[in-house]
């Protein structure tokens, strides 16, 4: 939950960073997801006003959100847009303190244009007029962006790095996190020739010998029956797919119950592999995954330490609603570990599913609704 929780806590700054995805910006729904110049006042965040405009580009920008604005639905997603933009917002302000330099700026607008082929500068004013920015505005947002990741990056530093025993707990509960590769036991015939390559495979399929064979024809391997490991205390040994081209490993490593593939053709060979034992993987052990074991629990506490920053923000947001049509009730719905669970961010766990919005996408504008409410 934690980890779920973090990520919904970055969403907000993720949306503000600029630096990530921009080719979006310049589409007509996500365009106007950045503050423009004027607009109707809507709420306030700690003095900050936030406009109409801005939360309904929100709404606009995701098609789950957009998918209805009425009924109860529509009342949920209005509770997730306003916390949304309001984090971002709190992101923003504590920000404030970050030195970003104008050359950092540009250095990041020019990326922007070239990633999204605006370098002429006519396609460039056309692309912000029709996202509804100046060009000042967005060199403000990209500011914006910048500071809130480097904060976010500080607060990320302050996370103490983790204990031996802390990884040792964290590797006990999650083994299956770190598996071994899987493995095959098996021979290979490799040959230059594809109607040879076929007749040979009608001859293992026949019952012929498939490490004489090997031995006889393949131009890999023959010295030692086409094994594809060296041979230790007269077995092949075990390889991992790594070991061989990328379609044949695919096709000898889908065997599990053991066989022989079909042809293959790569690199202007033509394979064929006998899997004599599949390997599954298994749990390395705890001194052979230490290393992955200590990146992975530093980075939970590098996440708990942004989350925590990013409640104590929200506890202490003076939240001001100017039009009530936008007051939005987000009540805490369950407490786990300690933290509190708005239904704001039950909501998010939605809004945020890559596909489950792919889904919503297939289906017609009527039944969208139906289908949100069912997830």
């Amino acid at each position: 939950m934690k980890n779920k929780k973090f990520v919904n806590v970055l969403l907000g700054v993720l949306a503000l960073m600029l630096v990530v995805g921009m080719a979006y910006q310049f589409t007509p729904n996500l365009g106007s997801l950045f503050n423009r110049q004027t607009g109707t006042p809507a709420l306030k965040v700690n003095g900050e006003t936030v406009t109409v405009e801005d939360l309904e580009a929100l709404r606009r920008g995701n098609p789950v959100l957009s998918s209805t604005d009425t009924g109860l639905l529509g009342d949920d997603f209005k509770t997730y847009v306003v916390a949304q933009k309001a984090r971002q917002v709190l992101y923003i302000q504590a920000a404030k303190d970050i030195d970003v330099s104008k050359n950092d700026v540009n250095a990041e607008v020019t990326k922007v244009r070239e990633q999204n082929q605006l370098t002429d500068n006519k396609k460039w004013t056309d692309a912000l007029q029709g996202a509804g920015l100046t060009d000042a505005a967005f060199r403000k947002q990209v500011r914006d962006g910048l500071a809130v990741q480097r904060k976010v990056e500080s607060i990320q530093k302050t996370a103490a790095p983790a204990t031996d025993a802390e990884a040792q707990l964290y590797y006990t509960l999650n083994q299956t996190n770190f598996l071994s590769d899987a493995r095959i036991v098996g021979r290979q015939i490799v040959v230059a020739d594809e109607d040879k390559a076929k007749s040979l495979l009608a001859q293992v399929k026949a019952g012929g010998d498939f490490a004489a064979l090997a031995t006889a024809n393949s131009s890999e391997g023959k010295d030692r029956g086409g094994a594809l490991g060296p041979i230790e205390n007269g077995a092949p040994r075990p390889v991992a797919q790594v070991a061989l081209p990328a379609e044949v490993g695919t096709a000898a490593f889908a065997l599990t119950s053991g066989g022989v593939t079909d042809v293959i053709k790569s690199g202007g060979k033509f394979y064929i592999v006998k899997v004599e034992k599949y390997l599954a993987p298994t749990p390395k052990p705890f001194a052979e995954a230490k290393t992955d074991v200590l990146t992975a629990v530093n980075e939970q506490k590098k996440n708990a330490a942004v989350e925590a920053w990013g409640d104590k923000l929200a506890a202490d947001m003076k939240l001001e609603y100017i039009d009530l049509n936008w007051k939005a009730e987000d009540p805490t719905v369950a407490k786990v570990a300690g933290q509190n669970i708005p239904y704001s961010e039950v909501i998010g766990q939605v809004v945020g599913n890559q596909q489950f919005t792919g889904l919503l996408q297939q289906v017609p504008a009527d039944q969208a609704a139906q289908l949100v409410n069912g997830i």
